[in-house]
């Protein structure tokens, strides 16, 4: 499976609440991808990635399919669209009961920065799992360390850049940055108006 590793360049970032796991590995693992199994994911992240990727290759083969069988291809796509339900209602319920309290991080298509209680060494490479039931998000990805920061009262501050990112969940943090500076415009556009 190919992975996407973005350039480290000035992205656009915002703030969002979301369920953050996060484990230090060596720096030869954090070039792997990052839903290997050598990693400790979540079963329901892997349920998300498989269910993806056959709902890829029913992409690639239904064109051809509707044309030989468009019957079957109807059956097949009514039945595919009922997988990706029944798998988002399992994916809803089973990340709300398991995931930690969603926590405040900064987040681009470039990295994210964090709060932990005992520092992080600058070079330190994580596996980090990110997860919003509300939004429909699980991502998955490889990170390296750049700066831990004491803040009184909050602990550490951890600032890393992605290292491996697929392409898939590189889209879904673009999506959800867009997504959050919409929303907060039109916030702001509203207490204008008031």
């Amino acid at each position: 499976m190919s992975y996407f590793t973005p350039e480290r360049r000035a992205a656009e970032r915002v703030n969002l609440d979301i369920s953050i796991n996060y484990q230090a590995i060596s720096k030869s693992d954090a070039l792997n991808d990052p839903y290997s199994p050598s990693f400790p994911i979540p079963q329901f992240f892997l349920l998300r990635a498989h269910s993806e990727e056959l709902d890829l290759e029913y992409k690639k083969m239904s064109g051809v399919l509707k044309q030989i069988t468009p019957e079957l291809a109807q059956i097949i796509d009514i039945l595919n669209q009922k997988i990706g339900l029944t798998n988002t209602a399992i994916y809803q319920a089973i990340v709300k009961a398991l995931l930690p309290k969603p926590a405040r991080i900064n987040i681009s298509e470039s990295g994210l920065s964090f709060f932990v209680q005992q520092p992080l060494a600058n070079g330190t490479h994580l596996h980090i799992t990110l997860s919003d039931p509300e939004r429909d998000t699980s991502i998955c990805a490889t990170a390296r360390v750049v700066y831990a920061e004491e803040k009184p009262g909050e602990g550490y501050k951890i600032g890393a850049y992605f290292v491996s990112l697929h392409p898939a969940d590189h889209k879904r943090i673009v999506h959800l940055v867009e997504q959050i500076k919409l929303q907060d415009l039109l916030i702001q556009q509203n207490e204008a108006t008031l």
